[in-house]
């Protein structure tokens, strides 16, 4: 489940991916202990968008906007945080892929 408001850019977020565990700390990281990889609110924002937005390509811009709001971010921050959702969606059966020039798009995995 995913509820994504743009205009305030909050996420409520449930995803399960595969089955490994999640572990959400006492200062709101989340966890999943066998990938070995700490989420930040970011990667929840941008699963979330992404989500909504399943066989849509999402420009780089609207991503920065809805994750980032007015912050300046680096293109190897963006790229940083597609990795790491990459890794996220092949674990729940989905694909993130690149669009060269226009942004990124979630699919299904065949």
């Amino acid at each position: 489940m995913c509820n994504c408001d743009l205009k305030t850019r909050c996420a409520v977020a449930e995803f399960v991916a595969s089955s490994d565990a999640l572990v959400v700390s006492h200062n709101g990281k989340i966890y999943f202990p066998e990938k070995k990889q700490y989420l930040h609110v970011a990667h929840v924002r941008a699963m979330c968008l992404f989500a909504s937005r399943v066989g849509q390509v999402v420009p780089v811009d609207v991503l920065k906007q809805y994750v980032w709001g007015n912050k300046e971010v680096s293109d190897p921050t963006v790229r940083g945080l597609i990795a790491t959702l990459r890794l996220i969606a092949r674990g729940s059966g989905r694909n993130l892929y690149t669009e060269r020039g226009k942004g990124y798009l979630l699919v299904e995995a065949e």
